[in-house]
């Protein structure tokens, strides 16, 4: 964002419990991710910590910063095709490198909420893992912890989006039925992502604009099996 008017410091996004997450600022990419800086799980307390960025000894709005945004940079797709007597293969894929993700999944106010159990839960900090590198059950500062760069992760992708396998019948197979054209086609849609992300989908979204790349927990696109028939008369 190159320019914004000096009467404004930075325009509001979208919201994460009581927290805003995403904000529009000169200097930034378009709605990018501010947080507080996570800087591990205190050993004798299991509370969070956070890097004091204006060193007055206090964490407080103040110490929010960059912690990432949605932006890739750059994105990529690939298109394959083949034939070879009467039957054809399509794939294609698509992809983006570089953006980030923010899940907003992880509520300390909702203890039932359906979160990433091998990123908040399985390496804990407990009296006998104490060096665990997520805060303790009830912790202090958790409302920061949740929107802190413990949150952010790499967004990179790679998805197959469709494979499809047809069969066009030869011609002669179909004048005595005056059918023109006859294809048969089986595709499987949607099942293969290649991502480090560990939220249900790295395309995940609130919204087109301020909650770019902000993963509510909205369920992921379907893998499919297709059949179909195209009959040309």
């Amino acid at each position: 964002m190159t320019y914004l008017d000096p009467s404004l410091n930075r325009l509001t996004g979208e919201t994460y419990h009581t927290y805003t997450i995403s904000y529009f600022e000169e200097g930034y990419p378009v709605y990018y991710f501010r947080g507080y800086k996570f800087t591990g799980v205190d050993s004798e307390t299991g509370d969070p910590t956070f890097a004091d960025l204006n060193n007055d000894g206090e964490i407080t709005d103040d110490d929010r910063t960059y912690i990432g945004d949605a932006i890739p940079d750059f994105t990529y797709g690939i298109t394959l095709t083949a034939a070879w007597k009467g039957l054809d293969l399509t794939v294609f894929g698509s992809g983006s490198h570089g953006n980030d993700m923010f899940n907003a999944t992880y509520r300390s106010d909702y203890q039932t909420a359906n979160v990433m159990k091998e990123i908040f839960y399985d390496n804990r900090w407990t009296s006998s893992n104490t060096n665990g590198t997520v805060p303790r059950a009830g912790a202090n500062d958790m409302e920061k912890y949740i929107v802190s760069d413990a949150m952010v992760f790499d967004g990179s992708y790679f998805k197959i989006k469709q494979i499809q396998l047809g069969y066009t019948l030869p011609k002669t197979w179909l004048r005595k039925a005056c059918i023109d054209n006859l294809r048969l086609y089986c595709s499987l849609d949607d099942f293969f992502v290649f991502t480090k992300y560990p939220g249900f989908d790295p395309e995940a979204s609130s919204d087109s604009t301020s909650g770019m790349g902000i993963d509510k927990g909205g369920y992921p696109a379907s893998k499919k099996v297709v059949f179909g028939l195209n009959i040309t008369f």
